[in-house]
Order: structure tokens, then C-alpha cells, then sequence
């Protein structure tokens, strides 16, 4: 039923999907000069009130462009109703925040949707509104820098997988260094964790093995365990001195690098566990980068610099191009991946120039031309 009603006689919806109805100072001209054009949607609160369900910002205007009364279309609604018809104009009017959304969604499974049907209601997947509902299992502080937009959904997003943790959540949060990327920071504490976990297990079976060798040989596993030889058997038989020393060398070079190669074994080994995980994409970037950049040559690096229109800076031996490269590459990842392209040119010229045809010179002179160069400008 369509009907004039006072503008005191409107109650904006506590509940509102939408938190902030923002500036409608542009609206309120508008509506000043041509008055509402499309009628608001309300329910009747009591006797002589009514509740507003779509329509918030145009009764907004209307109260800052003085008018007496606005046409309204008064509805019977259920809270189930209302709430869903408030998130739907909402969702179709304007961008909600997604903690508004999330909140508003809530409110309707509260009222008794599944979040299929739900779904189904407001035209969005079950996905989204599966995704929209778990932020609200995250820290307020965690909501409410989502909706102060001062962290994306994407971030947020990636802070679910320690939802059991809200304490971890709020440390990385209030952590500035990780906040510059939030992500990568996440999948760092999941290898963190990881890792401490595997830690723990292995100590957990050195334990029970060091045990069981113990009770094995009549003991408890409690025993300390000496050295059978004691002071003797280090101090050795007596003889040259010289001869002596040279051989703790020796066996000191040995031992270093057993455990040198014992490092790098445990390296290799979680090197490969390492490519079968989940690694942030930017974290990748940086490390291939800034070891291929290691790895130039002088001539290439001079030349890469040159491209560059880069300047070389003072080293110990006169005038140095690679560490001109990785200073520029280390300053932003853009001059990082410039100077690898910069390199990447620098080789293929250097085939071309002295190679013919060879693999490289050739995808050089492709690339080249993709991007407009033409033999025939020389």
C-alpha cells in the first residue's frame, strides 16, 4: 500500500545491513528540488511508527532537504523477510562492506535459511556465502579493519586457517612488518608450525629409540652414558707432538666437512619437501631473482647495466657492474624484475653477437620483435 507518511513517523532499522548510510549531501539537492522519486520501503513498527527496511539514504536526504513527508510503501514483513529484503537492496544499490554482508547473511541463517537456499535468495553462490560467513569467526579486530577497508578479504581470507588460534591472528595483525604482506606471513607461520611439529616427532622417536637401545643392553634409558675410553683414550700414546697436532687437523678438516655434507643433506632433504608445498609466489620471485642476478657474469652484468643506464659503483678491484645489478634489483621488485630482464637481454645479446644461431640469440631476436623491433632500424 502505497501512502505519504511524516518523515518522524520513519525509523531507521537498527539492524541495517548497511552500518553507514554515507554523504548525502548531492542526494538531499536532489530530492530537495525534484522530492522522492522512488517511494521508501517500511513495516509498521507500532501504532504510529514504522520501521524503515529499504530506503535509508533517500530518508537520510529527505530529513537534510527539510521535507515534511515522503511516500512510502507499507509492507507486513516477517524479521526473516525484512532482513533478507534490506541485504538484497543493499547488495543491488551499492558495494556493502564484506563484513556488512557477512552480518547480514548471518542474520538470515539465524532466522532459519541454509546457506544454500540463502544463496539461491540474493543470487550469489553458496561459495561466497560460505566464504562471507566465515570471516565473522575472526577476531573484531580482524572485522573491523576489514570493513575500515584497511585490510582486503583476500588477507582476511588467509588468516581463517589459524581460526582456532584468535591470539596468533591478532600477533600477525599487530605485527607492521608482516601487515606489508599479510599473506605471505600466513604461509610462513604454517611452515613454521609444520616444521616445529616434524621437529617434535623426530625428537619424540630418538627418545623411544635411545630407550629401547638402553633396556636392550640391561639398563632403564635413564643411564648416563660415558666414554669407555675416558682421559686415556683421548689423551692417546705418547709420541711426536707435531705429528700428533697434524692429525687433530686433519681429523677436525674431516669432521667439518662430514658435517658439511651432513647439512647440506638435511637442506637437500627439506628442499625437496619445500616444492611439493604451498610457497608464496612473491617469495619465489625474489629468491630465483636475486640468485640468478648472483650468478651473472662480468660482461653480462655490464652489459645489463648499460641497458639499464646504470652506473658502476667502486669495488675492491676498480669499477663494479654486479653489485650496481643487485643493488638496483634489491631496492623494489619491479627494479628486481627490470634488472632481470635487463640480464635476460644482456645474454641473448651475447649470443647473438657471437653465437649465430644459437637457441638463445634466436628466442633474443623473437622477443625483440614481438615488441616491434625491426632488423632493418640498424
Amino acid at each position: 500500500m502505497l501512502r505519504m507518511l511524516p518523515v518522524g513517523s520513519l525509523v531507521p532499522a537498527a539492524d541495517n545491513v548497511r552500518r553507514r548510510v554515507g554523504d548525502v549531501r548531492e542526494l538531499a539537492a536532489s530530492v530537495a528540488s525534484v522530492g522522492i522519486v522512488e517511494p521508501l520501503l517500511v513495516s509498521p513498527l507500532d501504532a504510529e511508527r514504522y520501521v524503515i527496511v529499504a530506503g535509508h539514504r533517500r530518508h537520510a536526504a529527505a530529513v537534510r532537504a527539510g521535507l515534511a513527508e515522503v511516500p512510502c510503501t507499507v509492507r507486513e514483513l516477517s524479521e526473516a523477510e525484512r532482513v533478507e529484503i534490506m541485504l538484497v537492496e543493499n547488495l543491488q544499490r551499492s558495494d556493502l562492506t564484506a563484513i556488512e554482508e557477512a552480518s547480514g547473511l548471518f542474520r538470515l541463517v539465524e532466522c532459519g535459511m541454509t546457506q544454500k537456499e540463502l544463496a539461491r535468495r540474493i543470487g550469489r553462490s553458496a561459495r561466497r556465502v560460505a566464504a562471507r560467513l566465515a570471516l565473522l569467526e575472526l577476531p573484531k579486530v580482524v572485522q573491523e579493519e576489514v570493513h575500515a577497508g584497511s585490510m582486503s578479504v583476500g588477507e582476511a581470507q588467509a588468516l581463517l586457517v589459524f581460526r582456532d588460534d584468535p591470539e596468533l591472528i591478532e600477533r600477525l595483525v599487530a605485527d607492521q612488518w608482516s601487515r606489508r604482506d599479510l599473506e605471505r606471513a600466513v604461509v610462513r607461520e604454517q611452515h613454521r608450525q609444520a616444521a616445529a611439529r616434524a621437529n617434535a616427532e623426530r625428537r619424540e622417536r630418538s627418545d623411544e629409540g635411545s630407550t629401547v637401545v638402553a633396556q636392550a643392553a640391561g639398563g632403564t634409558g635413564d643411564e648416563e652414558v660415558t666414554d669407555p675410553g675416558g682421559d686415556a683414550a683421548a689423551a692417546g700414546p705418547p709420541g711426536d707432538l707435531a705429528g700428533s697436532a697434524l692429525s687433530e687437523r686433519q681429523a677436525a678438516g674431516r669432521a667439518e666437512a662430514r658435517a658439511r655434507t651432513a647439512a647440506s643433506a638435511a637442506r637437500i632433504a627439506f628442499a625437496q619437501a619445500l616444492v611439493g608445498r604451498k610457497v608464496v609466489k612473491a617469495d619465489v620471485a625474489e629468491l630465483v631473482g636475486r640468485q640468478l642476478l648472483a650468478e651473472v657474469s662480468v660482461a653480462q652484468a655490464r652489459l645489463a647495466c648499460r641497458i639499464l643506464a646504470l652506473d658502476a659503483v667502486v669495488g675492491r678491484f676498480g669499477p663494479d657492474h654486479r653489485a650496481a645489478l643487485d643493488g638496483y634489483a634489491a631496492r623494489t621488485a619491479a627494479n628486481r624484475d627490470r634488472a632481470l630482464l635487463a640480464v635476460a637481454l644482456a645474454v641473448g645479446e651475447e649470443r647473438a653477437r657471437f653465437a649465430g644461431e644459437h637457441e638463445v640469440a634466436e628466442r633474443h631476436r623473437a622477443f625483440l620483435a614481438s615488441y616491434g623491433f625491426e632488423p632493418d632500424q640498424v
